[in-house]
């Protein structure tokens, strides 16, 4: 190619990555329409300029997925699955992600994300086959960050949080989901400080565990926690405090 037709090329990607950070801006502030719009423009870029298997357009399907997923998880297996179209939608953006990232190579943390936000999609179908699909998928997650960044690491814990939730709210094996959570909790602690998101996340999956588990003071004493932290993180703003 021509030095023009580079730098044109190189000043496209530039937009491109440009549209998907501001539309990964856009969806943390709640905008979600003109997030996807956004995410759209830069597939678009992507595919022209790199063709439909580059691992630039597998990050562009994955974004978009996780856009599209979160009001079909939102409001529980029930509400979630009213729109089986763009359920079906978002399966398939993730499906072709993970396809481009297997052949990039099988042990990477990008095909580990997406195999783990694939499995919260399946979690939530209440089909049995489904379920079972996001349990491995989500064991094969755990293995990959295990294989690159070793036994202990945020990556790790993200990992042992997502199996653990889906053991106490799939599967409903509290016992397991409690020995995850544990390990989880213990990482975040280590990696961060307890006065963090991560560890509130955690603590608050914890709590609805007890109550489960008829521990109700336990359960309390966790929530109230969880809700200190993140009441001190937001200055009580936090979405998860003012439900």
């Amino acid at each position: 190619p021509t030095p023009e037709a580079v730098f044109a090329a190189d000043s496209a990607e530039v937009v491109a990555e440009a549209l998907n950070l501001l539309a990964v801006n856009l969806d943390c502030r709640g905008n979600e329409r003109g997030s996807q719009l956004l995410f759209l423009h830069a597939l678009r870029i992507r595919r022209r300029l790199f063709g439909p298997a580059h691992p630039e357009v597998a990050s562009t399907y994955n974004n978009l997925a996780n856009l599209l997923r979160s009001p079909l998880v939102a409001g529980g297996a029930g509400r979630a699955y009213h729109s089986g179209e763009v359920r079906a939608q978002v399966e398939a953006l993730y499906r072709r992600a993970i396809a481009i990232r297997e052949r990039v190579g099988p042990h990477s943390p990008q095909l580990a994300a997406s195999l783990t936000n694939l499995s919260v999609l399946l979690g939530r179908s209440g089909d049995a086959a489904d379920e079972a699909e996001a349990e491995r998928l989500l064991r094969r997650g755990l293995a990959i960050r295990e294989r690159v960044f070793g036994q202990e690491h945020p990556e790790v814990a993200h990992s042992l949080h997502s199996l653990a939730n889906h053991y106490q709210f799939q599967r409903k094996d509290f016992t397991r989901a409690e020995g995850l959570y544990e390990r989880a909790l213990r990482m975040r602690e280590q990696y961060y400080e307890r006065n963090s998101d991560r560890v509130a996340q955690t603590l608050n999956c914890i709590a609805a565990l007890k109550r489960a588990q008829g521990h109700d003071q336990r359960s309390e004493e966790l929530y109230l926690e969880t809700l200190s932290i993140r009441r001190e993180l937001s200055g009580g703003r936090h979405s998860e405090t003012q439900k």
